[in-house]
């Protein structure tokens, strides 16, 4: 496993946050009592709706995150099921 796995996963939220606050999307972290976590919970379906970047092009763009990503989007995949 990468060394850098426990700061990646400091950085992800932080990241995924940042593109949805560019794309607009309407729910915030601290509006009508949501976490961080809830908020982040959206960024698949924003991501499947062309708002935020995918898996493969957050890869793409952040490789140093691949695992966390990776990790992060299989989570949701199993949320969502």
């Amino acid at each position: 496993m990468n060394e850098d796995f426990p700061r990646a996963r400091c950085e992800l939220p932080e990241l995924l946050l940042g593109y949805l606050r560019v794309a607009g999307c309407p729910h915030w972290p601290g509006a009508d009592g949501l976490t961080v976590a809830e908020v982040l919970r959206c960024y698949p379906h924003n991501a499947a709706t062309g708002r935020v970047p995918d898996l493969q092009e957050l890869l793409h763009r952040h490789a140093d995150l691949r695992d966390t990503l990776l990790a992060f989007f299989a989570g949701a995949d199993r949320r969502s099921r």
